[in-house]
């Protein structure tokens, strides 16, 4: 496994439910929708999709209306492997429609900056590509020195009080709750179900856990073409009857980090093309080299890329 602190046998994950109340942050677009009650309840669906893949859970808060400064939020992930709040974001118009990881800057430790970036894409990956929006992922640096190292301190708190705790941290912002389309999408529970999956997965991929119901199948035998369907449809936010009309481009420079690249790795390398490397759900060079030799044994273009205008994505599904 990797990421883990010294002394750890096992990824050790601390969420922040975000806001102190059920009704912090009400939506301008749908009155239903509060960023405190849907953060909380997607942070407690996370928790159990962590655990059920061997990864002990850490929170900083037990209730949902329990106040929690941004200082403590991030100092109670002293000990964990990683420090993840869970948001939803806003704007002054309803037109900003994507999803956001801001990570630490580099404060004096740049492998923990590092590391942060690293999950942010793909937890940033992950959830985008459930709500079907795109994703960005930066790091916002404040104009002060507060520990005065040198160095100027991440813009936000809870990252800042991660940061001084040892801990790398994103701040993961589920789309806008200003944007009616990523509101009502939000509300849906069965949304939140699959955002909890995928972003559980992104972080057992993360850290190199082998575990869940998909792996698990896999060890011991299952069918790799049905379990690859089922990855590929959860990946893509889809029925599995229609994972051929929503698939992307996947290449070294589109889509590298998509979360449809992890189970597009494990199918090349159930079927033998181990120069594929490791499943870490980014389509590198040995992405591209594997894609190309798998291409090169039927028709169409060798290029490395998965593609829905030729037949390689429709061979791995088996239908072509």
């Amino acid at each position: 496994m990797e990421h883990l602190k010294s002394g750890h046998t096992h990824p050790v994950v601390c969420i922040d439910p975000g806001h102190d109340s059920a009704l912090a942050n009400p939506s301008t677009v749908d009155k239903r929708y509060y960023e405190g009650q849907q953060m909380w309840d997607l942070s407690q669906k996370l928790r159990s999709e962590l655990e059920s893949r061997g990864i002990e859970v850490m929170l900083t808060k037990t209730q949902v209306n329990q106040a929690v400064s941004l200082a403590s939020r991030g100092s109670r992930s002293a000990g964990a492997d990683i420090f993840l709040s869970m948001h939803s974001n806003a704007a002054s118009t309803a037109s900003p429609n994507w999803v956001l990881a801001l990570h630490q800057v580099d404060n004096g430790c740049a492998s923990r900056s590092a590391e942060s970036k690293s999950l942010g894409e793909a937890l940033g990956a992950a959830a985008a590509a459930q709500m079907g929006v795109a994703w960005k992922c930066y790091a916002v640096k404040s104009a002060a020195d507060r520990d005065g190292n040198g160095y100027l301190d991440d813009y936000y708190g809870v990252l800042r009080s991660a940061s001084a705790a040892g801990t790398p941290g994103i701040i993961l912002e589920h789309g806008f709750h200003t944007n009616l389309a990523n509101t009502l999408w939000l509300l849906e529970e069965e949304n939140l179900d699959r955002l909890a999956r995928a972003e559980a997965e992104a972080i057992a991929l993360w850290f190199g856990v082998d575990g869940g119901e998909e792996t698990q199948a896999a060890a011991d035998g299952g069918d790799s073409l049905a379990l690859f369907r089922a990855a590929a449809a959860s990946a893509l936010g889809a029925q599995e009857d229609d994972i051929l009309a929503k698939t992307v481009t996947v290449s070294t420079v589109v889509n590298r980090r998509h979360a449809v690249v992890a189970p597009i790795q494990q199918r090349l390398r159930d079927m033998g093309y181990t120069q594929v490397g490791e499943v870490d759900g980014v389509a590198g060079p040995k992405f591209t080299a594997a894609v190309k030799a798998y291409q090169a044994t039927g028709t169409g273009l060798v290029d490395g890329e998965i593609t829905a205008r030729q037949l390689t994505w429709k061979r791995l599904l088996g239908v072509a």
